[in-house]
């Protein structure tokens, strides 16, 4: 009865954890910056530039039921853990690479702007 119980509680605990890597969704153009559950990317206003120094990728995502506060949030939580470095809620910094987050729009519907330079590490 006792290993019934604890299979149940293991099982509980996997189907009720969720991962920020359980997501299989990232930012268009980007190998690891998730795409955060909620955000929706406004294709049209993709941009994707490349450089001899590098590439920078604008990218414009749009939420119906999100706050400024909450992206910044799960950003500032989730970049860390796959190696950038938080300078403020808006922008972050991995090797030579930067990323800028900006609210474009407070009200609903909610607008965000990711502004990625990818730069070539020589």
């Amino acid at each position: 009865m006792k290993n019934t119980i604890r299979i149940l509680i293991f099982c509980i605990g996997c189907f009720c954890t969720k991962t920020i890597y359980a997501t299989e969704n990232f930012l268009p153009e980007t190998e690891d910056i998730p795409l955060m559950d909620g955000l929706m990317v406004q294709a049209p206003t993709d941009l994707n530039f490349d450089t001899p120094e590098g590439q920078i990728i604008i990218i414009e995502t749009i939420s119906t039921n999100l706050t400024q506060e909450q992206v910044y949030c799960y950003y500032a939580k989730t970049l860390p853990e796959i190696g950038w470095i938080r300078i403020t809620d808006k922008q972050y910094i991995r090797e030579k690479d930067t990323l800028h987050i900006k609210t474009i729009q407070e009200k609903q519907p909610l607008k965000i702007h990711f502004e990625i330079a990818l730069m070539n590490n020589l």
